[in-house]
C-alpha cells in the first residue's frame, strides 16, 4: 500500500526505493522506541520516589495520629482504669492503626500500578503501528509470555 502511494508520488524508482525503505527502517525501529516517549508524555506516571514519598508522608501521619490517640487514651482513662486496661486499649488502637496504614500503603501502590499498566498498555497500541512490533506481540502472546502473563505473575506475587 505505502509502495504504490509512494510510486505514483515521485517520478524516478530509485528515489521511490529510497523512500521506502527510509519509511522501513523508521517503522520498525523508530517507532517501537518513541511510542514509549510519547506514552510517557501522554499518560504520566509519578516516579518511584514520588510513590515512595507519598508512602513516607502517610506513614508520618499514621504515627502523628497514633500518638495522638495514645496521649488522649492515658490522659482520659489513666486515674480511672487500671494500667492493665488502658495498656489494653492502647493495643488495640495501635493494631487499628496498623490496618489503616496497610490499607493506605495498599491504595498508593494500585494507583501507581493502575496508571504504570496504562501507560504500558498506550504505549504497546502505539508501538503497533511497526510491522516488527506486531510481530514481536503476537509471539509473545502464542508463546504465553506476553503482557498478561507479566500481570498474572505480578498479581500472583502480591497475593503472596
Amino acid at each position: 500500500m505505502a509502495g504504490l502511494l509512494v510510486s505514483t508520488q515521485v517520478n524516478r524508482s530509485r528515489t521511490a526505493l529510497m523512500m521506502l525503505l527510509f519509511l522501513w527502517v523508521v517503522m520498525v525501529l523508530a517507532v517501537p522506541k518513541v511510542s514509549k516517549i510519547v506514552a510517557g508524555k501522554v499518560r504520566h506516571v509519578p516516579s518511584i520516589q514520588e510513590v515512595q514519598a507519598k508512602k513516607d508522608a502517610a506513614i508520618t501521619q499514621f504515627g502523628v495520629e497514633e500518638m495522638e490517640k495514645q496521649q488522649e487514651i492515658i490522659r482520659k482513662y489513666l486515674g480511672e482504669l487500671s494500667s492493665q486496661e488502658v495498656q489494653e486499649m492502647i493495643y488495640k488502637a495501635q493494631q487499628d492503626t496498623v490496618v489503616d496504614r496497610i490499607k493506605k500503603m495498599g491504595q498508593i501502590q494500585a494507583e501507581y500500578d493502575r496508571k504504570k499498566t496504562g501507560q504500558l498498555r498506550l504505549a504497546t497500541n502505539i508501538s503497533r503501528l511497526s510491522p516488527a512490533s506486531v510481530y514481536t506481540y503476537a509471539v509473545t502472546n502464542l508463546a504465553g509470555t506476553g503482557m498478561d502473563r507479566q500481570e498474572r505473575f505480578l498479581t500472583a506475587a502480591r497475593t503472596y
